[in-house]
């Protein structure tokens, strides 16, 4: 009878405990907690891989898919000017860069938008996403690492006003694509690794990408290639591993094939009064792969 007794005891003493630890774990969780927000971990993981600080709140503007081919061809407008890529056309057609009667802008478009949820714009610095871009999603939150780690390039190193010239201009593509494609990749390992199957936007991306001419394929991946390469060889350990990369960053792609410090620029040519001096080349890495198409 004893033992009857005392188990309605036993079962009050342990829902009171229950109880007890239930509020325990409310208090010390606070009334104020919650989920932390994603786009604040990305944000924090970009800015401590880099050793670079958002200032500012990161720009992201959320866009509808069907405008960011728009927002990409305006951004290749202003970088390249109203006739740039229609010239540029006619010249990588002349050296079998591309093949005839292809249409330089669309291919860039297309290689820059192909399967895209998110898209860095490197005239504004600005973010833009489609509105299914989900930050909670592991193939999104690697993306946003990705151009973050852009975003903060572009505000530590610029870019100028106008067009610098082709050589100078990819050999940009290289340093900041690199650094963000070594930034992404440390975010995929401690994110416990991408071993899932590829997605959608992925497939098509790189059936898109394997059907460009060779020249646009290799300048579309020029930063995960040569330039991570180039950047990985410079990254110090420490609170700022990328700092010197920016730095000290080439501003002609020939320094992206060595493994020595950058050369410094040379001189500026002379201003000729009356006179405009072409000042662009197709550079050590254009070159390299027109070579490789005649071989």
């Amino acid at each position: 009878m004893k033992g009857t007794q005392a188990l309605p005891l036993l079962l009050v003493g342990a829902l009171a405990a229950g109880g007890v630890l239930y509020v325990g774990k409310r208090q010390s969780a606070g009334p104020g907690s919650a989920t932390p927000d994603p786009m604040e971990q990305l944000r924090a993981f970009t800015e401590r891989e880099t050793g670079l600080t958002f200032h500012s709140a990161p720009s992201i503007v959320p866009i509808p898919a069907n405008e960011l081919r728009e927002v990409i061809g305006g951004s290749l407008d202003r970088r390249f000017g109203p006739d740039g890529l229609i010239h540029r056309s006619r010249a990588y057609e002349l050296l079998q860069l591309v093949p005839p009667g292809q249409d330089l802008r669309e291919l860039l478009i297309a290689a820059q938008g192909a399967g895209a949820r998110a898209w860095f714009d490197e005239q504004s610095g600005t973010i833009h996403t489609i509105a299914a871009f989900d930050p909670s999603r592991p193939d999104d939150r690697a993306t946003l690492v990705r151009l973050l780690t852009r975003q903060l390039c572009h505000r530590t190193n610029p870019p100028p006003a106008t067009h610098p010239g082709d050589d100078a201009w990819i050999t940009r593509q290289a340093i900041h694509g690199g650094i963000a494609a070594g930034v992404q990749a440390r975010f995929n390992q401690d994110d416990g690794g991408r071993f899932a199957l590829p997605t959608a936007e992925e497939t098509e991306r790189e059936a898109i990408l394997l059907s460009l001419p060779v020249y646009l394929h290799n300048l579309v991946q020029i930063g995960g290639l040569q330039g991570r390469d180039y950047v990985e060889a410079r990254r110090i350990e420490g609170a700022a591993p990328w700092q010197q990369a920016l730095n000290q960053a080439p501003a002609r792609s020939l320094d992206l094939f060595t493994t020595a410090v950058p050369s410094t620029p040379g001189p500026p040519l002379p201003e000729t009064p009356g006179t405009t001096v072409f000042q662009e080349s197709l550079g050590a890495y254009s070159s390299m792969l027109l070579s490789l198409i005649h071989n």
